[in-house]
């Protein structure tokens, strides 16, 4: 089940994770070829249009970044629990084991 979890985030996580990535890359691109104008009123003009649009961009994804990292902290809570679970499971089968298999003292002492 945990395995399904983490599928399932992984799988929501992957179109964010594209949309994303493509418009940090536009963005990129877009200051690359600000870069390339000479005319500095024109590339003045060009860069607060490249930072309004970034910041407006930002600003209609950051619902989305809050639920990613929403998702990201309570699969780092489910991790937890399922560790725990697994401690907690296997204390209890050793404890069995520890009790079936206790070797015999016989060897020890008839050496001492």
């Amino acid at each position: 089940m945990i395995g399904k979890i983490k599928h399932s985030q992984d799988d929501s996580l992957e179109i964010f994770n594209d949309f994303k990535t493509k418009n940090q890359q536009y963005y990129g691109f877009a200051t690359e070829h600000l870069n390339s104008i000479n005319d500095s009123l024109l590339k003045t003009e060009i860069a607060a249009v490249i930072e309004r649009s970034s910041l407006a961009y930002n600003n209609r994804i950051s619902w989305l970044e809050g639920l990613v990292s929403s998702l990201n902290n309570k699969s780092g809570s489910a991790d937890d629990h399922h560790s725990a679970l697994m401690i907690v499971i296997s204390l209890g089968m050793m404890k069995e084991y520890q009790e079936k298999n206790m070797p015999s003292s016989k060897p020890i002492e008839s050496v001492i």
